[in-house]
């Protein structure tokens, strides 16, 4: 407890220096730049260059049983610092009301994937359930010829899958203290990180009392270039004890690819865990499948989920177990598109997740899409429409603004 505790702190400390050099280096200020077009603010000095950038997004949402919102709004900086170093940070604020597999997902877990605990804004006691969120991710890192460090609070990820097995950058933020090596096509690295975990404490009976239990150092290295890449990686928990290892790969060639995940623990007992996706990727137009297959204990044994942060499992979120399959596709109408079509469609199985009626079907269906049109590219602000339907729930149909969140989204991974 008190080494991840030293670990939170040396983290805040090395971030808290980061922004003192930010705040030096812009001491010889040459311009301050304020605009509706382009970035909204822009901090330029003979060393450091500094963006900020608002993010808002505002949705209504309807279904025939019930109606709510998702509200997101918040912030976004980037900063480059001589030659070797970059920063980024982003901080959200969010109520929202949640789909019928997210309220399920944050009943039985008391968090959000992504984002983490959550503050209840009403009875919860069926459905519409409504949250109160906040999020703050913020990276420091530097590099020079063949070395690299990064200093975060965010997520990593592995592999080149839509949606990894074993670590995926949509994960709950984590602080990380992370070192590597890279060279033409080679890399390597190695990190420490610290997880938060859930223990059943008897004394409140089936209350769970959030702790720090968790520390992980993890370890990768492999091989990519523009057609073919795989990597090995390593990782271990210190308290409790779980042990991982994960092969990753694709293939690319004319547009088409091919990526594959493969992955086992300590815990599992039935064998390796794998994930495999087809698909292209065209200037305008991508599409692809995926295939999801979880065995018993890749995450943990039992009820505690050791390889997770926040309650939730690392990678996939639904944990051990899980059966699914999806197929996508998203559509640009031009270079300088206006128009973007995003669909996905798909089934899973989990006996914690069932949302179907028919209790003799163990699949649940899903489809989800979005029409966006951009009507100011420089400030990143598009009108979109979406629906998410899952078999035996009423469609939930939302229209409204997103700002900031498809440019961000490419740099900092805002949701």
């Amino acid at each position: 407890m008190k080494s991840m505790h030293k670990l939170k702190l040396m983290i805040r400390l090395f971030l808290s220096v980061g922004i003192l050099f930010i705040c030096v280096s812009l001491q010889a200020q040459i311009s301050t730049t304020y605009s509706l077009r382009h970035h909204a603010i822009t901090f330029k000095s003979d060393r450091a260059e500094i963006v900020v950038d608002p993010a808002i997004k505002f949705k209504y949402l309807s279904s025939d049983s019930y109606s709510g919102f998702d509200n997101i709004r918040g912030a976004t900086f980037t900063a480059k610092i001589d030659s070797n170093f970059t920063a980024g940070g982003a901080l959200f604020e969010r109520q929202s009301t949640l789909s019928p597999f997210l309220s399920e997902f944050a009943l039985q877990t008391s968090s959000m994937p992504g984002w983490g605990r959550f503050k209840r804004l009403d009875s919860w006691a069926e459905n519409p359930r409504t949250i109160d969120i906040a999020k703050a991710i913020g990276f420091l890192a530097w590099s020079k010829n063949s070395l690299k460090t990064k200093i975060e609070i965010g997520a990593t990820r592995f592999g080149w899958n839509k949606s990894p097995l074993m670590l995926s950058n949509e994960d709950v933020p984590y602080p990380s203290v992370k070192f590597g090596w890279f060279k033409s096509d080679y890399f390597a690295d190695v990190s420490i990180s610290q997880w938060v975990g859930s223990k059943r404490d008897v004394a409140v009976g089936s209350e769970y009392i959030i702790r720090n239990i968790n520390k992980a150092i993890i370890s990768s290295a492999g091989f990519s270039n523009e057609h073919f890449a795989i990597a090995l990686l390593f990782g271990h928990t210190l308290e409790p004890s779980i042990s991982i290892v994960s092969l990753a790969g694709r293939f690319v060639k004319n547009g088409g690819f091919i990526n594959y995940e493969t992955a086992t623990s300590s815990t599992s007992t039935s064998g390796p865990s794998y994930q495999i996706g087809a698909g292209y990727n065209g200037d305008k137009f991508r599409t692809g499948m995926n295939l999801i297959r979880t065995k018993e204990g890749l995450y943990g044994d039992g009820e505690e989920m050791v390889w997770s942060n926040a309650g939730i499992p690392l990678g996939v979120i639904t944990g051990n177990n899980t059966k699914m399959s999806t197929v996508y596709f998203t559509f640009k109408n031009s270079d300088s598109a206006k128009w973007y079509f995003k669909c996905e469609v798909g089934a899973f199985s989990n006996a914690h997740y069932n949302l179907n009626d028919n209790l003799n079907d163990n699949f649940s269906r899903f489809t989800k899409g979005s029409i966006t049109r951009v009507f100011s590219q420089d400030w990143d602000m598009g009108l979109t429409l979406s629906v998410e339907a899952f078999k035996g729930h009423d469609p939930m149909l939302g229209i409204g603004v997103v700002h900031g969140i498809v440019r961000g989204f490419d740099e900092l991974l805002i949701p």
